[in-house]
C-alpha cells in the first residue's frame, strides 16, 4: 500500500501548524511592543510593567523601570513559546494608574494605549498572516 498521500497530508498538516503558531507569536508580540511604546514614560516603571501570560492573568506588578521598554517587550517575546496557537493570551498592567491613563490622564498617551490598539487588531492579524503566507 502506498502511503505517499499519507504523507503529504501529514507534511502539510504539519506545515499550517507550524504557520499558525508563527502568525499568533507574531500578533502577540506586535500587540506587546504596541501597548509597551504607547505607555507614556516619567521613570519607566509603567512600561516595565507589561506583563505577559497563557495560563491565566498575572495578577502582579514589579518596581522594575524600562524607559526605552525594549526589556520589557524582550521578556514578552521569549515567555511567548514556541505553540502558541489555540491559547488565551493575556497582556495587562497592574499598575493602580493603568486605568487613568488609559483614559487619557497622561499628554503623552491622551487616547490611552489599549484601544488603540484593540482598534489595529485586525489589520494586526492580517499583516502577521501575509508576512507568514509570503515567507
Amino acid at each position: 500500500m502506498d502511503n505517499t498521500f499519507s504523507i503529504q497530508v501529514g507534511n502539510w498538516a504539519a506545515k499550517t501548524k507550524e504557520k499558525m503558531h508563527t502568525v499568533v507569536r507574531k500578533v502577540v508580540l506586535d500587540i506587546s511592543t504596541r501597548l509597551v511604546e504607547r505607555s507614556p514614560v516619567k521613570t519607566g516603571r509603567f512600561r516595565a510593567n507589561w506583563q505577559y501570560a497563557y495560563s491565566g492573568a498575572p495578577r502582579y506588578h514589579t518596581e522594575d523601570v524600562d524607559p526605552s521598554g525594549q526589556a520589557t517587550i524582550s521578556r514578552i517575546a521569549a515567555l511567548i513559546g514556541s505553540d502558541p496557537a489555540g491559547r488565551v493570551h493575556t497582556i495587562v498592567n497592574n499598575l493602580p494608574y493603568a486605568i487613568p491613563l488609559e483614559q487619557g490622564w497622561s499628554k503623552q498617551a491622551p487616547y490611552g494605549m489599549v484601544g488603540l490598539t484593540v482598534l489595529e487588531f485586525e489589520a494586526i492579524v492580517d499583516g502577521a498572516a501575509d508576512e507568514v503566507k509570503n515567507q
